[in-house]
């Protein structure tokens, strides 16, 4: 889809022209990469390959979340539902026993909630498609690759706030992409460091032995102090009124 410009003396502005060739061309590397994965899988087992494959991609039968919880709205909402709950404890209410231990117990299984509302696959998947529509509108209106590579940002950002059953590793869809982009201005760096700290904190707990936790602090530090610093030196602050000041020392 391409964008016309408005010529001197007249000309229309605004109106974009579908490019079948484009879309053709964009089709083929979709058909041609589901092909070459799932191919030698389909040839080898057939359907119930592909089958047994789709199962492992989509678990539903795993719960919301995982076993070490991502960092995403659902973790909050399932937070949220054990203060709840252990407020209902503390008040002397009964409660069942299974409900207490269900998403904190490290297992994989379904997430049982006691006082909020339970939350099922359509659930995250209406919530996902909602917010990818509003980054895809925003594209449809002005489809340049800036807006091309933030949209695709913020999608993997949507799947992973929003998806079921998370893994925290999920955070590289989103982190990867957004390595292209901090270098053009100061904000879009902020968010990176910002991001890439909270994603990497939360593979913390896939090192399980204490003492690997000495590493892995040492490295987060050099890599957070490396950045920052190289990022001060080439890029201009701008000037930011106190708020903003207050938020960044908060960050």
């Amino acid at each position: 889809m391409e964008k016309q410009k408005k010529k001197k003396g007249g000309g229309t502005m605004g109106r974009r022209v579908v490019s079948f060739a484009r879309l053709i061309q964009l089709a083929s590397i979709v058909a041609g990469t589901c092909a070459a994965s799932f191919g030698p899988f389909f040839i080898d087992g057939g359907l119930d390959a592909i089958q047994q494959i789709l199962r492992r991609l989509v678990p539903f039968q795993r719960g919301l979340n995982q076993a070490y919880w991502a960092g995403n709205f659902w973790a909050l909402y399932t937070a949220c539902d054990r203060i709840l709950l252990k407020y209902q404890l503390a008040r002397g209410l009964r409660v069942d026993p299974s409900i207490v231990h269900s998403t904190s117990r490290g297992l994989i299984g379904d997430t049982v909630f006691g006082v909020l509302p339970p939350i099922t696959p359509n659930t995250c998947l209406s919530v996902t498609l909602g917010f990818m529509m509003i980054v895809m509108t925003k594209l449809w209106q002005d489809p340049t690759y800036t807006r091309f590579l933030k949209s695709i940002i913020l999608s993997a950002l949507t799947s992973f706030l929003f998806g079921w059953h998370v893994h925290e590793k999920a955070a590289l869809l989103f982190l990867v992409p957004l390595t292209l982009i901090p270098a053009e201005d100061y904000y879009l760096d902020r968010t990176w460091l910002v991001a890439s700290l909270a994603g990497i904190s939360g593979l913390f707990p896939l090192l399980i032995r204490s003492t690997e936790t000495p590493f892995k602090l040492i490295f987060t530090f050099i890599w957070l102090g490396t950045c920052s610093k190289l990022f001060k030196r080439n890029l201009h602050r701008p000037s930011v009124s106190n708020l903003m000041i207050l938020v960044t020392k908060l960050e």
